[in-house]
């Protein structure tokens, strides 16, 4: 018998199925039993309901904000009370040097108005009537099950405390008013709050320790700027739909796309190269990077003497910054001191926590230190030309004399001694010719930045491993910059209605709680009557 290609197979297959279709009765039935397109129909109802989303009553604007901060602009289209549909607006102004942000949307954010009358929706209260876990429940009034809380505080206040009640907060982005209203009743009963960031554990606790704010993130059209993009634990592809095509733009544009993450998710598909470090090792990769930066001085140096604390002295006695309170007598406890090598003595920095300066321009609302205020150039370094390496003495107010070195000098001698490429390859599973080369190309990109996401932050010490990623950026000059920085898209609401917000939060002031505005509650007569 003659072998057949599969080729020839599916030919000789095809021309028997079409055979048996046109000779048998079924094709004929099924050509015969077609309605004619031109004739009228008998709907059942739900078919004229998709046919009438096109003849709506109202028009308004929307956004899609459960928990997303993408706040993609729609027109929602609505009759007789109810959502048709939406559709992207399409109306974002253009920007300057990037691509067009419209139509901004994700898949996701559509299925909004199937969330909103979809079965899965809590619109009243339910109480559980079965063990927990067996879903199980019953519905209730509203009266029922405030009175079933209201008697739990009071019961918590009378045997416990005020402060074993927490009280959870809803994003403050998107409901404003709600988290006043949780952070006040907590407030004025003596309760305390757990945040939405403690429930999700996404807060970038390190970019608020290090630049004094809560979080620092540019406009995701800036990520078109960038020459080297480090996706490091971020998948923008599935987390930040709308913002992705920033990405594959930058990427057709010239950019070097380099996707840092354990999977190979949908970000890393579109990447020109993809780190998989174990795990929770990202610090690790990070100081193993800085080694090489420093090890072979790719590091901008101006930047760093002006923009960083790496200049600042420490004492090797108790490993404290140098400040003023020990230097002069009734001194600041948050100016810290510089090496300056032109007048060969200890200086204050510009900039530090402690100083500011004489003149400011007027206060804005605003969580965090609010250097916006400060003159331009206030931390220039001018004539002072700081040290980054070395050991001084200084003469302390109590005509005692103490030993000082540079922050940069301590840092130095930790990566050398533990965070080699090759020591840190066999810890976190990535050769070190690829850290060094990463390390290389991170330096000498202009700008460069790095995208990451909120699952670094769940895991222990995340704080610290978030400074690791911002001292890469701050060692190659790359903070401040257009298509640079370090970018993590939980919890940028830097800019809020503080005045406002605190009044109505904390209308006993900040640190303050009590029991009730007169600090005489009656516990018993605050319980509700049934």
């Amino acid at each position: 018998m003659k072998h057949m290609s599969r080729r020839d197979f599916l030919k000789a297959a095809g021309v028997t199925s079409l055979g048996s279709l046109i000779g048998g009765s079924y094709a004929l039935q099924t050509l015969a039993s077609t309605i004619d397109p031109s004739g009228s129909f008998d709907y059942t109802g739900w078919e004229n309901f998709h046919r009438e989303q096109w003849s709506w009553e109202k028009k308004t604007r929307g956004a899609h904000l459960v928990n997303c901060t993408g706040a993609c602009p729609h027109f929602v289209y609505t009759k007789n009370g109810v959502v048709l549909r939406e559709e992207q607006s399409k109306d974002i102004p253009l920007l300057a040097g990037v691509p067009e942000g419209n139509p901004r949307g994700c898949n996701k954010g559509e299925c909004g108005t199937d969330y909103m009358y979809g079965p899965q929706r809590i619109k009243y209260p339910l109480i559980r009537v079965g063990e927990r876990g067996e879903g199980k429940w019953r519905r209730a009034t509203w009266d029922e099950a405030l009175d079933i809380i209201a008697d739990k505080i009071i019961d918590t206040i009378k045997n416990q405390a005020p402060d074993c009640i927490s009280v959870y907060s809803p994003v403050p982005a998107v409901a404003p008013v709600a988290w006043c209203a949780g952070h006040r009743f907590a407030h004025l009963i003596g309760a305390h709050v757990h945040s939405f960031f403690d429930w999700y554990s996404d807060h970038p606790t390190g970019q608020t320790q290090t630049y004094g704010v809560q979080a620092d993130s540019c406009e995701t059209s800036d990520w078109y700027n960038a020459k080297l993009i480090l996706l490091w634990g971020s998948n923008p592809a599935q987390t930040r739909i709308p913002d992705a095509h920033y990405i594959s733009e930058a990427s057709l544009n010239g950019t070097k796309v380099v996707s840092i993450s354990p999977d190979y998710n949908s970000s890393s598909i579109k990447a020109d190269q993809w780190i998989h470090p174990k795990p929770g090792t990202d610090g690790a990769l990070a100081m193993a990077m800085a080694h090489v930066i420093f090890k072979d001085k790719l590091y901008a140096e101006n930047s760093i003497k002006e923009q960083t604390d790496l200049p600042y002295l420490v004492r090797t006695d108790n490993r404290m910054f140098l400040r003023e309170a020990d230097v002069v007598d009734g001194g600041s406890k948050t100016k810290f001191y510089v090496w300056d090598t032109k007048t060969n003595r200890a200086v204050i920095a510009k900039g530090s926590w402690g100083d500011e300066p004489e003149q400011k321009g007027p206060p804005i609302g605003f969580l965090g230190r609010n250097t916006y205020t400060f003159p331009k150039d206030y931390i220039a370094l001018g004539e002072l030309d700081p040290a980054l390496e070395g050991t001084f003495r200084v003469k302390l107010a109590n005509n005692k004399e103490v030993e000082v070195t540079t922050v940069f000098t301590r840092l130095n001698k930790k990566l050398m001694s533990d965070y080699s490429p090759d020591t840190v390859s066999r810890t976190i599973g990535v050769p070190a010719s690829v850290i060094i080369k990463l390390a290389h190309d991170l330096a000498a990109a202009k700008p460069a930045m790095i995208i990451t996401g909120g699952g670094i932050n769940h895991w222990h010490h995340c704080d610290a491993t978030m400074r690791t990623l911002l001292l890469l950026m701050a060692l190659t000059d790359n903070v401040g910059k257009n298509g640079g920085g370090m970018h993590i898209y939980v919890g940028q609401w830097k800019p809020a209605f503080v005045p406002g917000v605190v009044a109505l939060a904390f209308p006993r002031g900040g640190g303050q709680t009590t029991v009730c505005p007169d600090n005489d509650l009656d516990i018993h007569s605050c319980r509700r009557e049934r």
